[in-house]
């Protein structure tokens, strides 16, 4: 059988969330109506939410939300960091951003699934505001929580497909059609595009790239296909499938993952099977021999940081959607022109997307 009370008491936490403090929850009885359950079950949600310390159950009383002062949440001082690694380039950047601001950073090195198994979190840690960079799928319950809650926030890589607009954001499209176009005029006639999903939700995210490789591919008068695989799968046996798959039937690998790319490089550019380009976002420079988009990370999170700390000191600036520049990295032995003594190809060259 379906456990059918985690579902219900996603909707409590909501309604908890909303429900002034010292102000009792409806009635097990009540929402048992609302939801067209029976009370057993609403009663495993409070139960759930009760465990979680977002509601309070007082005896006969009733259901009470669990709230925090939200004067002394405004004292703290803090910003915290969720999806950048403490000791990285990015976690620096960060901490001489806020240097004279008032503020300091507290980088928690968290799973999105730390805020998925328990969302309150973000209502007990003492931190004045929050930015959240997930190269996974964001998990839209936190965001919920964060707009009931009333909690400054501002969200780096939201999910493909999401409605809501507070993020910086790649510009995807623009830049696998950069890169696609020169694979295209350096004799890539096949392309394909391989992706690793770390975890399941990504639905839309193999829609998007689907749709978009299709008109591409198309568009440019070439032939290519998408391949995606499991977290399940061994490295090796990945390696094994698109050597099976596409030796012979493309020239060209494409992928969105950083970490992916890395395999790619180690078990097909030396062999030279396929040329291999990638979408780069992470914390690190890209290596040296990828052929990559790379998005600029410092222009997002500047972003982000400026927009957080309007929104810590009372703004009302609405939401908005910030779409980050790039540049296109070429390796100089993708050249196919020989260059002139005396002169060196540089490796990259910046075009704003607007």
């Amino acid at each position: 059988m379906i456990r059918r009370y985690p579902e219900f008491a996603d909707q409590i936490a909501r309604i908890a969330a909303k429900t002034p403090k010292g102000c009792r929850i409806p009635g097990s009885a009540l929402l048992a109506q609302k939801f067209g359950v029976n009370q057993r079950t609403v009663m495993k949600a409070i139960r759930l939410l009760a465990e979680k310390n977002i509601v309070v159950i007082r005896g006969t009383s009733g259901v009470y939300p669990v709230k925090e002062n939200a004067a002394q949440r405004k004292k703290t001082g803090i910003i915290a960091i969720v999806g950048v690694q403490t000791n990285t380039e990015l976690a620096d950047f960060i901490q001489q951003r806020l240097n004279g601001s008032g503020f300091h950073p507290v980088f928690l090195d968290f799973e999105p699934s730390v805020f998925e198994e328990n969302p309150s979190f973000v209502l007990n840690f003492a931190a004045d505001g929050f930015l959240f960079r997930f190269s996974t799928n964001f998990n839209l319950k936190i965001e919920r929580y964060l707009l009931d809650l009333g909690v400054p926030y501002v969200l780096l890589n939201r999910p493909m497909g999401a409605k809501m607009v507070d993020s910086s954001v790649n510009d995807l499209e623009k830049g696998w059609s950069v890169l696609l176009e020169y694979l295209k005029e350096h004799g890539c006639t096949r392309i394909a595009y391989v992706e690793k999903i770390e975890s399941p939700g990504y639905e839309n995210y193999e829609k998007r790239i689907r749709k978009f490789f299709t008109s591409e591919l198309a568009e440019r008068s070439l032939k290519g296909c998408c391949i995606f695989f499991n977290s399940t799968q061994e490295l090796s046996e990945i390696s094994n499938c698109i050597r099976r798959t596409l030796s012979g039937k493309a020239d060209a690998l494409v992928t969105g993952s950083g970490c992916f790319a890395r395999f790619l490089l180690r078990n097909f550019q030396e062999k030279k099977l396929f040329r291999i380009g990638a979408s780069w976002d992470g914390n690190e420079p890209p290596p040296d021999n990828l052929l990559c988009v790379c998005h600029d990370l410092y222009d997002r999170l500047g972003w982000a940081l400026d927009r957080l700390l309007l929104r810590v000191s009372g703004s009302t600036i609405p939401f908005e959607n910030h779409v980050s520049s790039f540049s296109l990295q070429i390796p100089e032995f993708y050249h196919n022109k020989p260059q002139q003594k005396g002169k060196s190809m540089k490796k990259c060259s910046r075009q704003t997307v607007s």
